[in-house]
């Protein structure tokens, strides 16, 4: 999930102008945070940290709509956190990003191993995952 994320943001950012906004959280794997750091730090965008409320371990969405804009490009957000379990409201999230022209791209490899994802209930723009997680080991080099 990480190289198909850093082609993703290097094919997307090629776009993307000196203040043009991507929306990141701190539930975020590094999988699907350091690709878009690294993209917008190239093309000049701005990115906005969003944390999680530390006494509930929630996103709550007004967190997320509270920072998109017109210039927000996109917003990178996980299905489920990796370290709390935390599964943001991805649906609303992707409605709200919508409304302002903005694109998600979802992070579902922490889901995908304990649930059926609706990728069409999502509203995402884009859902990736890896099935090493929960069909076989991290491939190692030299094996």
């Amino acid at each position: 999930m990480t190289a198909m994320t850093f082609d993703l943001t290097r094919t997307l950012s090629a776009r993307w102008k000196p203040g043009d906004q991507i929306v990141v959280t701190s539930l975020e794997h590094d999988a699907n945070l350091r690709p878009w750091l690294l993209a917008a730090q190239h093309a000049g965008a701005v990115v906005r940290w969003l944390d999680f409320d530390p006494k509930t371990g929630e996103l709550p969405v007004e967190t997320i709509t509270a920072a998109l804009n017109s210039r927000t490009r996109w917003v990178a957000i996980t299905a489920a956190s990796n370290v709390i379990g935390t599964k943001p409201d991805v649906a609303a999230i992707s409605a709200a990003a919508h409304k302002v022209g903005a694109r998600v791209h979802v992070d579902a490899v922490h889901l995908a191993a304990h649930e059926l994802i609706d990728m069409r209930g999502l509203g995402a723009d884009i859902i990736s995952c890896s099935p090493y997680k929960f069909l076989g080991p991290h491939w190692r080099a030299g094996r």
